[in-house]
């Protein structure tokens, strides 16, 4: 699997703004060259870890419906369930056998964390 990772240089994307400019969108898309893009190869297996922890830390897939309802609030409550879930699966991640599993397993989870962080901001817990 592989995966583009922006380089903090390259220039912003403005292809999602609505401009009633003549200017085709193409002129707005950043280049997928090495001057703006590294690439990132990994094994099958971060696809399958990020399937599971994304569903989990964000609909609670394979957790109670009680658990899975405190979560679709968005409340304080549903921050600190979230943190919960954050630190079962780091737990997870630590007891993975392989070096490259556990690098995997990790890099899933803080993709997933960093994909819905709003619990980051409001929660009880430091």
């Amino acid at each position: 699997m592989l995966s583009l990772l922006k380089s903090k240089d390259a220039p912003h994307d403005d292809s999602d703004e609505s401009d009633d400019s003549d200017m085709d969108e193409e002129d707005h898309k950043v280049p997928q060259t090495a001057e703006y893009y590294q690439s990132l190869w990994l094994p099958k297996t971060f696809s399958e870890h990020h399937s599971r922890i994304a569903c989990h830390m964000s609909s609670g897939e394979g957790e109670c419906r009680d658990i899975q309802q405190r979560l679709e609030k968005g409340t304080t409550d549903s921050g600190n369930l979230k943190i919960e879930l954050f630190e079962y699966e780091l737990q997870y991640a630590k007891k993975v056998q392989t070096t490259k599993e556990k690098f995997c397993a990790v890099l899933a989870l803080s993709l997933a964390v960093s994909n819905d962080d709003y619990w980051m901001h409001d929660n009880e817990n430091p």
